[in-house]
């Protein structure tokens, strides 16, 4: 189960990293039930930006808002043929 738990905080990792460099918009959902949405800030942007054991940093700034990837429960992304209502 540790594995599949380290591959998904890998995968949210690249997401954001990418969604950073092309400027899309991502929505988080945390296990608390909030919500995050906005262009993630680029890696090493974000207060405290220590790596996991994935490379990552452990924390991201999203749509202005810091946020730890543990408690990500769903990562979505925003293509960027959407209505430019759902873009930043």
């Amino acid at each position: 189960m540790e594995d599949l738990r380290n591959h998904f905080f890998l995968t949210v990792g690249q997401l954001l990293d990418q969604a950073a460099i092309g400027r899309l918009r991502v929505t988080l959902e945390l296990h608390d039930g909030d919500v995050a949405d906005g262009v993630p800030a680029a890696a090493g942007d974000a207060d405290g930006g220590e790596l996991d054991d994935t490379g990552y940093p452990r924390r991201v700034k999203v749509g202005g808002r810091l946020v730890v990837l543990d408690s990500v429960r769903r990562a979505t992304i925003v293509g960027p043929d959407a209505d430019p209502a759902d873009q930043e």
